[in-house]
């Protein structure tokens, strides 16, 4: 691997790893859900829409209609619902919770690509879906006889609306330019969240004022992750772009354990490494499976 790879695959592991720490300490900080979601897809779509708008003019990349219906899809899906759901959720839940999540997407989209394009499964699917589900488990109950919490259920249902979103990409969105489905994804997905306006009330708007810089920086991390995750895939291939990018739950863990004063239980660690393992493994098995920029930014 070359090291512009390097440095762009770099960077976006730790962007992507910060920011489940900027949404967790803005939800904490009294900002609210809803307008963090709205402000953050909205600064991440003007920055990474910049980018496409520079590009379009030299690599002519363009929205064509015919594929604007595939990006609404995977827009609403991947950067309206997730990211609601995700800034939902950290109010009773853990950021690294959230960081892990990008594991069992890789694999739930292995199962929706299996019945949407046919895509074999790896011969040992099985077994290591069955792991990623035990350190699941074990990273959210923390090993006891309890059901995981509210914000964890959330985070379940993501796991599904990614697992769809990444396959109808791959599915409806060939020949298309990566940074074309991430721009468009950004759109669609601040478009969909524009649709809660009328029932947000001025209260809700006012948090911003206290914790605007979180919002400020998640917006930045989510569009810089994007972007670097586009040029490393460009440069070593979609496999080995993931492979890599299952490193940075790892970072959201060591940074929540460091600075927020989270603590994890030996159940728990052995959970987070099952499941981090077993998204490297999967991605390593099936050579052929190509990760859309949509699985970033979750």
């Amino acid at each position: 691997m070359n090291i512009k790879a390097i440095i762009s695959l770099g960077i976006s592991i730790i962007a992507f790893g910060i920011s489940h720490i900027t949404d967790k300490v803005g939800v904490n900080s009294g900002l609210d859900p809803w307008s963090f979601a709205i402000t953050r897809v909205f600064i991440a779509a003007l920055i990474v829409g910049a980018i496409w708008v520079r590009k379009a003019r030299t690599e002519h990349l363009k929205l064509r209609l015919h594929i604007l219906r595939n990006l609404a899809v995977i827009g609403i899906g991947a950067s309206g619902l997730v990211v609601l759901l995700g800034l939902l959720a950290m109010s009773s839940t853990t950021a690294t919770n959230k960081g892990v999540m990008q594991g069992m997407y890789t694999a739930v989209t292995m199962i929706f690509a299996y019945f949407m394009v046919h895509e074999r499964l790896p011969r040992l699917f099985v077994l290591i879906f069955a792991t990623m589900v035990t350190g699941l488990v074990l990273l959210t109950t923390k090993g006891d006889l309890t059901l995981p919490n509210p914000g964890d259920w959330l985070l379940f249902l993501t796991i599904p609306i990614i697992g769809f979103a990444n396959a109808y990409a791959k599915k409806t969105m060939k020949g298309v330019q990566a940074l074309t489905v991430s721009f468009g994804r950004l759109f669609f997905g601040i478009l969909f969240l524009l649709c809660f306006l009328p029932f947000m009330t001025w209260e809700q708007w006012q948090t911003l004022a206290s914790g605007f810089k979180w919002v400020l920086f998640s917006g930045l991390l989510s569009a810089v992750s994007i972007v670097t995750f586009y040029e490393g895939v460009e440069l070593v291939g979609p496999t080995l772009a993931a492979a890599m990018m299952t490193i940075s739950p790892a970072i959201t863990a060591m940074i929540e354990w460091l600075f927020l004063g989270q603590r994890f239980t030996l159940i728990q660690i052995v959970g987070l490494t099952l499941i981090l393992g077993s998204a490297m493994l999967l991605t390593r098995l099936q050579v052929s499976y190509a990760v859309p920029p949509s699985a970033v930014d979750s």
